[in-house]
């Protein structure tokens, strides 16, 4: 989880990949654990230029604020108490309000990073981010407006809210389920603030562990009334009478460097650098419009923003192992009017853009010394997502053919297709006899036991309001299948999903979605025969969704699992977040089927970008030829459109081994909306 540092890493394929049914009779994936992973030297044959350029940060500290007594002039009370006693900031006893509040005095500060030490305070408190100073606020003269990154109840549950327009609580986006610490523990707090996006993680000052992270898009919540981004930063502090402090705010702001160069259509380059704390590359266009990489090493992600002149934006983030003073290859290229952005590796991007001008200009935060080269072209056969219209994608492969099922209002579709790119007009496979009084379904899968195929929906009928999986059977995969009666349940009980998982014992396992404060994935073994499924075992609870990106405004939600088996562990995917929301894919491994499961620290492996909305609910598939390993999801077909209407799209899965002796972490090279080289076929 979270609070761990196991399952880390990146990702590369290796070995024999066994692909779970939900995808399907799919071709084996087999691949040569042979690295891949090219260096920079390795790339010197495309050499444009062997003499070098060395790029060095500029020298002007971007220390903008640290509460020692010289700073303490530079606050700005807003209503409380302080004090500053050799850099550590205290409050009063609670006489005219339980809380005092303090602001930087400076002007707005653009992307920042705030941390502070908060020292043994058994009351909450923490961080006002992206603040304005002049709102008046209930029973205060002058309240903040803005963002709170905080701990709470006695210092011990982790916490995220804001204030409304005119200054007043507006409450909270999230809190921790449980406390995160004991009262009176000592933690750091740090957020990062990237345009419209802001990073807040709480560390345990004496191990050192991650302890609650929250990551929020403003405007992302209904409770979130504001819409300016000031950067103004200040403190919020619960009046404990002096017990406890916070020492050490720093407040940086995050710099670009002077030197610069000239990267143009088909060239690329890449370099090794160390990053320590947050740095960052930019890729400009004319008039200073492009993105930039954002390396933050303190929150184990790379951001990528899109650049505006002086602002910025979310684009998209990549969870990622950052080690602070290790050598990273870090690059940049520029190919058929679309710009790569790497790190960790020269093989798979972790974003790609359209970048359509001939000439862009680099800059960084951090020295690198760099070689321009012959960037590759795209190769002879690619694909655009989306690949197809659609909802809740199901495969099966059979014979050269995939099957795609997908339901459309109370019909499941049934599309084919030999590469996975091109797909013909949907039939339909199944629809309800009227007798059985179904109403509405969601979340076709295909499995085949025997000479059957079995159709599991999740649906509802006119006598039962509440979901059972039914199923279905038929002698083709294309259909039609016929649904004995509206009693063809697999379990008397309200469940939705019904991902099959055919182990490499031939046994037959399904994932379900059960509610109750959540929705929570389940797992049964399950045998098929003669056109009726039994469950073998009781169901059994693997995930519970407990982790900030499984938790939005619409609850707490993990569901759509689906499984693979690899190098010794079985790997869960599933659908973090209400597809209405952002949406995403987030992964856990154990090496027990029925678990334990553990929640990989790089969560999400799968999330929404600037272009990209509702990613999730996948199934795995291979390459035609079997060499490639995929995953296929849907999208909002619109952004903003709250999954009204959706596409379907395929993106890469690799495995790159974990530096620390752990499973091999899944990573999928996505989501992607530039041209992608199509599936390897035979």
């Amino acid at each position: 989880t979270m609070n761990s540092r196991r399952c880390r890493g990146a990702f590369l394929m290796s070995a024999l990949l066994l692909l779970s049914s939900c995808a399907g009779n799919l071709p084996v994936v087999t691949t040569e654990n042979s690295g891949g992973l090219t260096t920079a030297e390795e790339r010197e044959e495309d050499l444009i230029s062997s003499e070098g350029t060395i790029h060095s940060a500029p020298e002007e500290d971007n220390l903008l604020f640290f509460s020692s007594e010289e700073g303490a002039d530079r606050f700005r009370t807003l209503y409380g108490a302080f004090t500053v006693d050799n850099g550590a900031i205290r409050t009063a006893k609670a006489e005219n309000g339980d809380y005092s509040v303090l602001l930087f005095g400076t002007e707005d500060i653009g992307d920042f990073v705030a941390e502070c030490d908060f020292m043994n305070h058994r009351g909450g408190g923490g961080i006002i981010l992206r603040a304005d100073g002049e709102k008046a606020g209930s029973g205060n003269s002058d309240a903040f407006c803005g963002y709170f990154a905080y701990i709470g109840k006695a210092g011990t549950l982790g916490a995220f809210g804001c204030s409304t327009k005119d200054g007043k609580w507006g409450g909270n986006f999230y809190v921790s389920s449980a406390p995160v610490t004991e009262p009176g523990t000592s933690l750091h707090l740090r957020v990062l603030a990237l345009g419209n996006y802001l990073v807040y993680t709480v560390t345990d000052k004496e191990s050192g562990e991650v302890v609650f992270r929250y990551e929020y898009k403003i405007g992302d919540s209904k409770n979130d009334s504001l819409s300016a981004l000031s950067g103004k930063v200040g403190l919020r502090l619960y009046n404990d009478g002096g017990i406890g402090s916070v020492e050490n705010f720093v407040v940086r702001k995050l710099n670009f460097a002077t030197d610069t160069f000239s990267l143009s259509q088909g060239q690329e380059f890449f370099a090794d650098a160390v990053f320590e704390g947050t740095e960052r590359i930019s890729v400009l266009g004319y008039e200073g419009i492009g993105y930039s990489l954002c390396i933050d090493e303190d929150s184990d992600c790379v951001f990528l923003v899109r650049e505006n002149g002086r602002k910025c934006s979310y684009f998209g983030r990549c969870a990622l192992k950052i080690e602070k003073g290790k050598k990273y290859p870090v690059g940049i290229s520029l190919s058929d009017e679309v710009c790569s952005f790497y790190f960790g590796n020269t093989v798979y991007p972790v974003f790609q853009v359209f970048f359509r001008e001939e000439n862009a200009t680099v800059s960084a935060s951090f020295p690198f010394d760099t070689r321009l080269k012959t960037a590759a072209s795209a190769p002879e056969k690619t694909y655009t997502n989306p690949v197809a219209d659609g909802a809740d994608p199901e495969i099966w492969y059979e014979d050269g053919v995939y099957y795609l099922y997908t339901h459309v209002q109370v019909t499941v579709k049934v599309q084919t297709s030999s590469d996975l790119v091109s797909w013909s007009k949907g039939e339909v496979c199944y629809q309800p006899d009227p007798a059985t009084s179904i109403k509405d379904f969601m979340s076709p899968n295909v499995f085949k036991s025997g000479d059957l195929y079995y159709l599991l929906i999740a649906s509802r009928t006119y006598t039962l309001s509440d979901y059972r999986i039914r199923y279905a059977t038929a002698s083709s995969p294309k259909g039609p299948f016929i649904m004995a009666s509206e009693k063809s349940y697999v379990n008397d009980v309200t469940e939705i999903g019904g991902a099959p998982f055919l182990d490499e014992d031939g046994r037959i396992y399904l994932t379900t979605v059960r509610f109750g404060g959540g929705n929570h994935i389940y797992l049964q073994e399950i045998r098929a025969e003669n056109g009726v499924i039994t469950p073998l075992t009781e169901a059994q609870k693997i995930i519970d969704p407990t982790e900030y990106y499984e938790i939005d405004d619409y609850g707490k939600i993990s569901e759509g699992g689906v499984l693979i088996r690899h190098g010794g562990y079985y790997y869960l995917l599933y659908a973090s977040g209400h597809y209405r929301g952002h949406y995403g894919e987030a992964c856990a491994v154990s090496r027990n089927l029925f678990g334990p499961y553990e929640k990989v620290d790089y969560n999400e492996v799968l999330s929404f970008t600037g272009s990209t909305d509702g990613v999730g609910d996948c199934v795995f598939l291979s390459s035609p030829d079997g060499s490639e390993l995929f995953v296929m999801y849907h999208r909002h077909k619109q952004i903003g459109n709250e999954g009204r209407e959706r596409s379907i799209c395929i993106d890469r899965v690799v495995f790159l081994p974990d530096e620390d002796g752990g499973p091999d972490v899944l990573r999928i090279v996505g989501p992607t909306v530039t041209p992608q080289a199509a599936p390897s076929a035979p």
